[in-house]
């Protein structure tokens, strides 16, 4: 997912500050985020979403430990993850 837009909630903050360090151990350097919008450009086979889907949803805590977070500019989310945007 191409990442249009990221929050930064009480999550975020508590992780960079590093109060949630021995409950979420980090691996750094990591980039941090969990809730995010964007575009899907790219699917899996079995993905209930296709290329060009407008999406919103959350990165968990594993994904963006081994991965990376929302506040990068492209993740790899699992579809359970996501949801199409409301149209209008």
């Amino acid at each position: 997912v191409e990442v249009y837009a990221a929050s930064v909630n009480p999550t975020d903050w508590k992780q960079r500050k590093g109060t949630l360090a021995q409950l979420c151990p980090l691996n750094l350097p990591t980039i941090l985020g969990i809730d995010l919008a964007g575009k899907v450009v790219r699917a899996g086979e079995e993905a209930a979403f296709s290329e060009g889907d407008e999406v919103f949803g959350r990165q968990t805590l594993d994904r963006m430990r081994e991965l990376n977070g929302s506040y990068s500019e492209y993740v790899i989310v699992d579809s359970a993850d996501i949801y199409r945007k409301p149209s209008g």
